[in-house]
C-alpha cells in the first residue's frame, strides 16, 4: 500500500550474466549513487493478437478470474512459462506483449545505502 516501507534485495546482472555489484561496493551508510539500466531491444515479433476463444486465453481467463480477469496492464504467466503484458483488449481479441519488461527502455536507479549488516 502507499506509505508502506519495504526492504528490497536486488541483483543486477551484466550481459555476461555475472552479478553487477560494483555500484555499491565501497559505499558507506548514507552514501548515494546512481546507475543506468538498459533493457534489450524491443522485438515487434513478440507482440501477439490472440482471439478470446483461443485455448490459451480460456486458460488465462480462468487463472486470473479472481484478480478481475484479463485486462489491460495485467502481467500474465503463459503456458510456456514466459510472461506477457496485456497491452489491450477488444471485443474480439487480446494483445499480449511478451518482450522483457525493460525492452526498449532505459531506467535510472538512484541508490541510497541506509543500513549495512555485516556477517559475524
Amino acid at each position: 500500500m502507499q506509505g508502506d516501507v519495504v526492504t528490497l534485495r536486488w541483483t543486477c546482472r551484466g550481459e555476461d550474466g555475472e552479478a553487477f555489484d560494483s555500484a555499491v561496493r565501497g559505499m558507506a551508510v548514507g552514501d548515494k549513487t546512481s546507475i543506468q539500466v538498459e533493457g534489450a531491444e524491443w522485438n515487434p515479433e513478440l507482440l501477439f493478437r490472440v482471439p478470446w476463444d483461443h485455448p490459451e486465453m480460456e486458460r488465462l481467463k480462468g487463472r486470473y478470474k479472481n484478480m478481475g480477469g484479463v485486462k489491460e496492464g495485467l502481467v500474465v504467466e503463459l503456458s510456456n512459462g514466459g510472461r506477457a503484458v496485456v497491452t489491450a483488449t477488444t471485443g474480439d481479441d487480446v494483445i499480449l506483449d511478451a518482450n522483457a519488461m525493460l525492452a526498449g527502455q532505459s531506467v535510472a536507479m538512484d541508490l541510497h545505502l541506509t543500513h549495512i549488516v555485516r556477517p559475524t
